[in-house]
């Protein structure tokens, strides 16, 4: 697609950049409490990336400033870093195609299931000696800090397991290069980013009125913004009229999608409590 050239990218696979005119697309999937998701289409017309690269090796995506929104123009933000997991031809009349898909580093707490007892540990304790298997640094939440005389992992991944063991204390998980983050998102951090709905975002208040009021949810697409990411506080304001419009207020970013073909363009997955907004 011709029309990608004006998307300021970089494609990187172990350290090295791919050729624009080789890349169809990029998508980027990162949401909280599982692994984030990168696919690299590339034209293969000589199946050149058929075994050019071993699964494993390094993946990073990176977006310069296109819009007054995002970085200052000539400087580039990577939006996943990961590792290569497998290698999807595409062969079609149209010309042959392959995809690359990534994951980032908490993939590794999925492969295999384990029964385990942790005896006088924290949760913070458990997470920071799965995170040290796995060679991630930990992050976590200081509260709440619980000493558990024993904790038993049960035929669970250590994802799984890390996972269920966050619920039970209000965290939540999720991976940024290699440092594994256990704690709840600060929701009283506002990150500065705020957008005004356009009528074509207009679904996103629609989908918010058929929800519970409990709480709020919402999907809405921005021009892309590398600054977007799961577990941050946006200001989101459907009504520019009403200040008192009860979709207007900010949110937690729970997930987001950044999708590069023709355009660069970000859907964020957000939340937040009705209540509070």
């Amino acid at each position: 697609m011709s029309g990608i050239a004006a998307v300021d990218f970089d494609v990187l696979v172990n350290a090295t950049a791919i050729a624009d005119a080789a890349v169809v697309g990029v998508v980027v999937e990162r949401d909280l409490d599982q692994p984030t998701m990168c696919l690299v289409s590339l034209r293969n017309p000589v199946h050149e990336y058929d075994s050019k690269y071993a699964l494993g090796t390094s993946v990073e995506i990176r977006v310069g400033g296109l819009t007054p929104a995002t970085a200052t123009v000539g400087t580039k933000t990577t939006i996943f870093k990961g590792e290569l997991v497998g290698i999807e031809p595409n062969h079609s009349p149209g010309g042959n195609q392959v995809s690359l898909r990534a994951f980032d580093r908490l993939h590794r707490l999925t492969r295999g299931r384990k029964s385990k007892t942790y005896q006088d540990q924290s949760d913070q304790d458990v997470a920071a000696a799965i995170a040290q298997e796995y060679g991630l640094s930990l992050e976590a939440g200081s509260t709440p800090t619980i000493k558990h005389a024993h904790i038993y992992q049960h035929n669970q991944t250590d994802l799984e397991f890390l996972l269920a063991r966050a619920r039970t204390i209000g965290f939540q998980v999720w991976c940024e290069d290699s440092k594994l983050f256990f704690e709840a998102p600060r929701l009283d951090v506002y990150s500065g980013l705020e957008f005004v709905l356009s009528p074509q975002n207009v679904i996103a208040k629609s989908k918010l009125g058929e929800l519970a009021m409990t709480y709020l949810a919402a999907e809405a697409e921005v021009p892309g913004d590398a600054r977007l990411k799961p577990g941050i506080v946006v200001k989101i304001v459907v009504n520019p009229d009403d200040a008192s419009d009860q979709f207007n207020g900010k949110y937690l970013v729970r997930g987001c999608t950044h999708r590069i073909d023709s355009e660069y363009t970000t859907t964020m997955r957000l939340r937040r409590d009705a209540e509070r907004g």
